[in-house]
């Protein structure tokens, strides 16, 4: 599926602010967004499912810094398990 969302849109269906996205992409590189000419960024099919399984891992108890160990590939491969951190 080619769709792509503007952040905007983006953040409405995950609850992620734009600024959070941004921050995300630059420091963990969890999504790949496609660039306008003008610099604005577009989303895949791709990047909002990383981005829902990163909002599932993180209601289960997992932090930023946990999922970005683990990587883009493995958001995406759906083995992803959500559980949460070992007490």
């Amino acid at each position: 599926d080619m769709t792509l969302f503007k952040i905007k849109t983006i953040s409405e269906l995950t609850g992620f602010q734009p600024t959070l996205l941004r921050a995300w992409e630059r420091r963990y590189g969890f999504l790949e967004p496609q660039r306008l000419p003008g610099g604005h960024r577009l989303y895949t099919q791709d990047d909002l499912r990383v981005l829902r399984k990163i909002r599932e891992l993180i209601d289960k108890g997992l932090s930023v810094g946990e999922i970005a160990n683990r990587g883009r590939p493995w958001l995406l491969t759906g083995r992803a398990e959500a559980r949460a951190p070992q007490d």
